[in-house]
């Protein structure tokens, strides 16, 4: 019975149970699937040249789009940050490669992360690679068809959908430089090669996408999910690795050359199927408590999106942090518990001590996030605030040099809003970023202080 296992093992053996295979091909397809979603929701092929809000930084397929204004209530997704202004770009690398140019950046912080379409990634260059200024960047696909040109940095994806996102720092509740770095984001180019090689410059061609409800109709609102999974397998590059786990979802109906076909499975099966699945759902659920280490209630994925063959950590990572850079850019603290293991919620108070002189120990920047569990992620607040960090304007420190952070529902009383953080009424939980940790934060020895429980002020 797969309630029995821990999880991790569940792809241990072979098996004919039908049951432990949709199981399977939740935690192995989860991430694939909340990719192509936030692929699609991004690039809108329906109608890609459509105006976005000015918090998304969606565009169409092959095209860099820009984020605006920092994330809101208003911009749905995974855990938006609001530190910085993102620029995004999905590209098909089925057929071309690109070129990316960016300009110089002065001494303002910035990164690009290359994501696959698994949501892993090996790369992210920016600051911390080439300072202030990086060279143009040859993305290729799995063909790797094309020879790189002199002077540029080769990203290899092995995918053919993948993900260039771009996340350039900016000061809180400052129009002008957040204007300076639209200005930024303007001199932002993207390029097939053959676009670039003959200086063409606009918005480049838009290839079709499969939509994720593609055939398979009707289908079961319980198996919608292995419809959408075998959608985004029609478009796979199955590696030789993955080949024998792929060919043994053809037991459930789903094949890279046909996508999901549910009247290949009998009616008699489809119990087993729908309970696998729901396993497979609490699996994940559960291992997004549990990164990797847990530190004063936080759970700490210190291989950041280096999955390796790590399915489930995949899986949990998309959950709720998907695409998070590599952990020498940035590390991702999260937790939804206190110190003593109970939910966080808003009917509660907390409050969060950092210690004079242990303030997260990282060489670009600190914040720490709310997050609601239903809705919009970004919680609507009177004073329009979604994050605490360093950047944060009128942080008041202790006598003795701590600074407190309060988190809480009701707004608190005179002095003590200055470093409130405000909680939704129901279920949250916290996202810590430290990017360009120190060895301190890497090593562990370094860790956020607990989330206390106390009463309100």
């Amino acid at each position: 019975m797969i309630g029995s296992r821990s999880g991790e093992d569940i792809f241990g053996d072979e098996t004919g149970d039908l049951r432990l295979l949709a199981a399977r091909a939740y935690v192995w397809g989860f991430a694939l699937v909340a990719a192509a979603k936030l692929r699609l929701q991004l690039t809108n092929p329906r109608d890609p040249f459509a105006q976005r809000q000015s918090t998304s930084a969606g565009a169409p397929l092959n095209n860099f789009g820009h984020q605006q204004a920092l994330s809101d209530p208003t911009l749905a997704g995974v855990a938006p940050n609001v530190d910085t202004l993102y620029s995004l770009a999905w590209l098909d690398l089925g057929t071309e490669s690109f070129v990316l140019e960016t300009p110089g950046f002065g001494s303002r912080y910035y990164t690009f992360q290359f994501g696959y379409a698994d949501t892993a990634a090996e790369v992210s260059l920016g600051r911390r690679t080439h300072g202030a200024t990086l060279p143009p960047v040859f993305v290729q696909g799995p063909a790797r068809a094309a020879p790189v040109p002199p002077g540029m940095i080769e990203v290899t994806s092995p995918t053919r959908y993948a993900l260039v996102a771009g996340r350039i720092l900016v000061v809180p509740d400052d129009p002008a430089d957040q204007t300076a770095v639209r200005e930024l984001q303007r001199m932002i180019r993207l390029r097939p090669l053959a676009r670039y090689l003959a200086g063409e410059l606009g918005p480049n061609p838009v290839p079709e996408q499969r939509p994720l409800d593609e055939g398979a109709r009707p289908v079961d609102p319980d198996l919608v999910v292995l419809r959408d999974l075998g959608n985004v397998l029609r478009d796979w590059i199955v590696s030789p690795r993955e080949r024998p786990l792929v060919d043994s979802f053809r037991a459930l109906g789903l094949s890279p050359e046909a996508g999901f076909e549910p009247k290949s499975l009998p009616e008699a099966a489809k119990a087993a199927v729908v309970r696998g699945l729901a396993d497979g759902e609490d699996l994940v659920e559960a291992k997004s408590r549990h990164l990797g280490r847990t530190v004063n209630g936080w759970t700490v994925n210190d291989r950041g999106p280096r999955f390796g063959d790590d399915h489930l950590l995949r899986a949990a990572v998309a959950r709720d942090q998907i695409f998070v850079t590599v952990p020498e850019e940035a590390l991702y603290p999260v937790t939804a518990t206190d110190a003593d293991g109970r939910r966080l919620g808003g009917e509660h108070a907390y409050r969060v001590a950092f210690a004079p002189g242990a303030l997260p120990p990282v060489d670009a920047f600190w914040s720490l996030t709310m997050y609601r569990r239903d809705g919009s992620p970004l919680v609507p607040n009177p004073i329009d605030r979604y994050a605490i960090g360093d950047r944060t304007p009128g942080l008041v420190t202790e006598p003795d040099g701590s600074l407190v952070i309060r988190i809480q529902h009701r707004q608190p009383s005179t002095r003590r809003t200055f470093n409130w953080l405000p909680a939704p009424q129901g279920l949250f939980h916290l996202m810590m970023r430290l990017y360009l940790p120190r060895a301190a934060v890497l090593d562990g020895f370094w860790a956020p202080p607990p989330i206390e429980r106390v009463a309100a002020v």
